[in-house]
């Protein structure tokens, strides 16, 4: 036992810079690696690797202006919460927020590194295959799950999937699950990419007259590369069988975003080249889309017109929205209280909808204006602090494709809020805030004064 425990701590955890955070960065890794698949326990230990930090680091952590700024920003929804027409819906709202406020802070303390970085997208997509897997199960073989294992495993396979003919996996709806695989997509193919540019330059014999300098752990492998492009693979496939219109859009979006950063214009042309024929297929005057319905599958064409599906006026995502707007121009300071878009839209609707399918205007009916304002302008500061910090890199450096694929798998997450909301999910929810919170920690780490004046240190 103690055996394969030195070869799981060697083989599959790695190291933290500063040794009193061992502990906390080993619970943190254990976490992300259980957290998908068993979500309560990859939970406890996610929180504890928090707690753990905001102990060993709480003068730091309670100095950052940023935080700061979330402890005052908490305070104001609590107070709005009380001014809140269902007081009790606004205070249940909070705990979608104001937790996450903390795992901010002390995942931001944590994650310091561009190999933190990677090894953080290693645990993430390490979970993509048997997810996917269990997906194909569900739509094609009609698996079902275990009820008695439920406590367990914190999930259940609908057989057909959720809603029936889109595989929603171990997520309670496909949506999520095409939010997450989206994520997914974004990190596994930047390692893959940065496998393959490794490759190639080693295989060209290039290394030592290359500014590039790898350690020997990092030289990539056929194993690696062969393993990343599965995985890639069964992303993908995973996303179109999500059937999720929004992440096939930020899936075209994310491939021709890493094509045009490693020139691989086949790439970009390609993907331009599907979309349009799709497109044509769908929308095109019927003498052109005629014969191109025989060439694109039905399954593309007909899902962007939605030939196959009822839409009755009351879930249309405009309905949704004018809804949602109305109610922030009703409240436009302080809003009708988080959770509180669902009743008020069951009285006038006669429908019960979870969400407006929209972040921005559900915080601002929600929270009103002011506060959704501060909240999403502290987010696009840490974007471009990590967009900044990225562009200074040098074009050389092997650390910039791993934070160039985080900065853009958070962003497909935003994108993806646009016409969705995964703040009610556990794990997506977890999942956005664990990007954010590494840009930002790698950010605060080459930002002190001893990495400015020294060369990274991949």
């Amino acid at each position: 036992m103690n055996q394969w425990r030195q070869v799981f701590f060697r083989r599959v955890l790695t190291p933290h810079l500063e040794p009193d955070l061992q502990w906390a960065w080993n619970s943190l890794q254990i976490g992300i690696l259980t957290f998908f698949l068993l979500p309560t326990w990859g939970a406890i230990l996610i929180v504890l690797s928090v707690l753990v930090t905001l102990k060993q680091r709480f003068w730091q952590v309670i100095r950052q202006p940023i935080n700061q700024v979330l402890a005052v920003f908490s305070g104001v929804l609590v107070v709005f919460s009380l001014g809140s027409p269902n007081p009790g819906d606004a205070f249940l709202g909070l705990c979608n927020l104001v937790p996450y406020f903390l795992v901010f802070a002390g995942l931001s303390a944590l994650i310091q590194t561009p190999n933190q970085l990677r090894q953080i997208s290693r645990l993430i997509v390490f979970s993509i295959i048997p997810i996917t897997g269990l997906g194909f199960g569900q739509g094609f073989l009609g698996w079902s799950g275990i009820e008695s294992l439920q406590m367990i495993s914190g999930w259940i396979l609908e057989p057909g999937g959720s809603p029936p003919g889109r595989i929603s996996s171990v997520f309670i709806y496909a949506n999520l699950l095409a939010a997450y695989l989206v994520v997914g997509f974004a990190l596994s193919l930047g390692l893959l990419i940065e496998q393959i540019i490794q490759q190639i330059w080693m295989n060209s014999r290039l290394k030592r007259h290359s500014m590039l300098k790898f350690e020997p752990s990092k030289l990539p492998n056929k194993l690696s590369i062969s393993g990343l492009g599965i995985t890639v693979i069964f992303a993908t496939i995973g996303l179109i069988l999500t059937n999720s219109r929004n992440a096939w859009g930020l899936m075209v979006i994310l491939a021709m975003a890493y094509g045009v950063y490693v020139g691989w214009n086949w790439l970009v042309m390609g993907a331009i080249a599907g979309v349009m024929l799709i497109f044509a297929a769908a929308f095109a005057p019927p003498f052109i889309h005629q014969p191109l319905r025989l060439i694109v599958p039905g399954y593309f064409w007909q899902r962007l017109t939605d030939q196959n599906f009822e839409r009755p006026v009351e879930i249309l995502r405009m309905t949704q929205w004018k809804f949602a707007w109305g109610l922030t121009q009703a409240r436009p300071w302080t809003g009708w209280g988080l959770r509180n878009f669902t009743p008020l839209y069951e009285a006038q609707m006669n429908i019960w909808l979870g969400h407006p399918h929209n972040l921005f205007l559900m915080m601002t009916a929600e929270i009103g204006i002011p506060l959704t304002l501060v909240f999403f302008s502290l987010v696009g500061w840490i974007l471009v602090r990590g967009v900044w910090l990225w562009l200074s890199w040098p074009k050389n450096s092997p650390d910039r494709v791993i934070l160039f694929s985080f900065l853009i798998g958070f962003t497909s997450l935003i994108l993806f809020n646009l016409f969705d909301v995964t703040l009610f999910d556990l794990r997506i929810n977890t999942l956005g805030w664990l990007l954010l919170s590494a840009i930002f920690g790698v950010v605060l780490h080459f930002q002190s004064p001893t990495q400015q004046q020294s060369q990274l240190q991949p």
